[in-house]
């Protein structure tokens, strides 16, 4: 008896033992995992009193920032919303993952390659409970589809909803600084605030021309912003009346710029620079105030860190906030095709200079989008048109919408915080325009950026397919019109046609078409003939081909297949003389001295911004060029017919 009563009772302690351990191990586990509450507004510039904005009042985004940690140079690599958050969901680069494009894979079943995943699936195996929305929007909004076997993105909908002590993550969109189809939903939001943001007490960017109904509508957008204030005073509010607040990583940022002019879908500071705030008293003192350079890469790294998942290998953020992790020198985005809206731009952002590298600076900036067109989206955007086709607009603020675009644009943010100097053809700034562009070339190579292969019109969504497909769209459009394209080799007509689309403006009545014939060496395809009038056409030696823009009437282009020695000298002109400046003026064709086709191409010679400063036909593959004045250049060889055969950077020293 008294043994089983000696078993009994150690029997009971080492239970008492183990569920006091359980009880503990809980608690730790409770106490040492943060829970996580990321919020991001939709659309939205660093247009917060904290930030130094004049004319609205964000008091609940001001003390967050006054209790932890205002981020003063945060970016998102993408200035559009789904390539941005399909960034933000995995830690990678969007186009290193096929996601750069919007609104991409939305039909055709791509998920992500191995071994990438989400941030989600990731914080899952930690231990967390993931929700979405938890009282707000939803939206995920990815260019991606998950993996067969994987589970949702988000267990549940609200952080409420996880089992008790589980630590969470809580991903919430506040979508009212979003712009719908019409203006009412903002101007509701206005009419029903206690105090409207005053017209005459906000402060314009000078890219804006200073007109009533322009102060209106930037009154109205920071009336949303208002709102969005009170939203996270809201959640604030919530997580300390469940005693969660301290033991939570509050995050509040901007999914990309803001809907205005020159913000959301544009490389400019406005698209890409976001407000970004983080509350985490364990970690972060109150009041302080960071100009570290971070994408929203970095934010991802630093949350996996929080939550003490191991970070995979593949990660191209960093935890920023760790003492032992460098400062960054540079960040990158990119903006790639928007809805039907082809276009190519890299970016890259140092402490004090950025460039913007427009690879297809045919394509305007103003370039007629049917989001853009959307009465609600841009509402002062037909006024803005209408002035700049009277001369109304000055120098500054028709930048927007000139035909082209520069090729290059260079600027001094710490000096030209609103980008409105552009530096690129200034001598005096060719070796920080050269160093920076080696910057975005090296980090397109490290990315492997895979904007530079064309994207395949038959997996854009159907809204988009008859902006791309030829047939369909003249049908619809011009029924009159056709468009022919056709290539010989050996007698066999060949079609070469990989894109087209509209890329007119509703000002000048001219609409027209962009199309990619394949220029590889692998093709041999080179440009003989194009009966049509008006043609522009330009090399995109990234992609390898031939970007023409025409015309809406009957078009002919015949594309020949070309010897094999003529594309190799072609792809091997002087590919890029920048790092080997000309000292003595003299401009050689290499590879191309004794071939029939050498008379029938021109040089030109442009300033970095696009003026034509020299043109000659090329009689000798030796071109004297001594009576050009030292500095950084464009060139181009151009056919017979007028169009750009290759494109490349000319450096000329004394």
């Amino acid at each position: 008896m008294t043994l089983m009563k000696n078993l009994s009772t150690q029997f009971i302690a080492k239970s008492l033992v183990i569920l006091f351990g359980y009880f503990c191990f809980t608690s730790c586990f409770a106490q040492q995992k943060p829970n996580i509450v990321w919020i991001m507004a939709e659309d939205i510039g660093t247009d917060l009193a904290c930030y130094g904005r004049k004319g609205l009042q964000t008091p609940n985004l001001d003390n967050l920032a006054a209790e932890g940690m205002l981020l003063a140079r945060a970016y998102t690599n993408s200035p559009i919303c789904s390539p941005s958050r399909s960034s933000m969901m995995t830690g990678m680069y969007q186009n290193s993952i096929d996601c750069h494009n919007h609104r991409s894979h939305t039909e055709d079943g791509y998920k992500l390659p191995q071994p990438i995943t989400t941030l989600t699936s990731m914080l899952r195996k930690a231990g967390y409970y993931t929700s979405n929305g938890n009282g707000y929007n939803k939206k995920t909004d990815m260019n991606f589809n998950l993996r067969e076997g994987q589970k949702p993105l988000f267990d549940g909908k609200d952080w409420s909803e996880r089992q008790t002590g589980q630590p969470f993550y809580a991903q919430i969109t506040l979508y009212q600084t979003h712009r719908n189809n019409t203006i009412t939903n903002w101007e509701n939001i206005r009419k029903n605030s206690p105090d409207p943001v005053n017209v005459n007490e906000i402060e314009l960017p000078p890219y804006l021309p200073d007109r009533a109904a322009v102060r209106y509508d930037w009154a109205l957008y920071l009336d949303q912003m208002e709102h969005v204030d009170k939203q996270v005073g809201q959640i604030v509010q919530r997580l300390k009346n469940e005693n969660l607040l301290d033991n939570t990583m509050v995050i509040f940022i901007g999914d990309n710029g803001r809907c205005q002019v020159r913000g959301k879908c544009y490389l400019y500071e406005c698209g890409i620079h976001v407000p970004a705030i983080i509350r985490y008293p364990a970690k972060i003192s109150a009041g302080t105030v960071s100009d570290e350079l971070v994408p929203m890469l970095d934010m991802v790294a630093q949350i996996l860190h929080e939550a003490e998942v191991v970070m995979p290998s593949y990660l191209q953020g960093r935890p920023f906030l760790e003492s032992t992790v460098p400062d960054r020198e540079f960040i990158f985005a990119a903006r790639d095709r928007a809805g039907e809206c082809y276009d190519k731009s890299r970016s890259v952002v140092g402490k004090r200079f950025k460039l913007i590298r427009n690879d297809m600076p045919l394509m305007p900036y103003d370039a007629n989008s049917a989001y853009m067109n959307n009465p609600g989206v841009r509402p002062i955007l037909p006024l803005l048109r209408t002035m700049y086709a009277n001369g109304e607009l000055n120098e500054v603020q028709a930048h927007f919408f000139r035909p082209e675009k520069p090729a290059l644009e260079l600027y001094d943010l710490e000096n030209d915080p609103w980008e409105i100097k552009n530096l690129a053809d200034s001598a005096a700034y060719a070796d920080m325009v050269d160093s920076l562009m080696k910057k975005i070339t090296e980090w397109e190579h490290a990315a492997k950026d895979l904007g530079r292969i064309p994207e395949d019109p038959n997996t854009l969504p159907a809204s988009y397919k008859a902006k791309f497909d030829a047939n369909v769209h003249m049908q619809k459009c011009v029924k009159s019109h056709k468009i022919t394209i056709r290539g010989q080799q050996n007698g066999t007509v060949k079609a070469s046609y990989c894109g087209l689309k509209d890329v007119g403006t509703n000002l000048q009545a001219r609409y027209g078409f962009e199309i990619y014939l394949d220029a590889t060496p692998e093709s041999g395809y080179i440009v003989r003939n194009i009966s049509s009038d008006d043609v522009k056409g330009t090399f995109d030696s990234l992609n390898n081909r031939y970007i023409f823009f025409m015309p809406l009437k009957a078009i002919t282009v015949d594309v020949e297949f070309a010897p094999a020695t003529l594309i190799k000298s072609l792809r091997s002109i002087n590919r890029d003389l920048t790092s080997s400046c000309l000292t003595k003026g003299k401009f050689r064709i290499n590879g191309m001295e004794s071939h029939e086709s050498l008379s029938k191409i021109s040089l030109h010679i442009y300033t970095i911004s696009g003026r034509q400063v020299h043109r000659c036909k090329i009689g000798s593959p030796l071109i004297d060029l001594t009576h050009l004045s030292p500095g950084m250049y464009l060139y181009s060889l151009t056919s017979s017919v007028g169009v750009e055969l290759y494109r490349g950077r000319l450096g000329l020293l004394k």
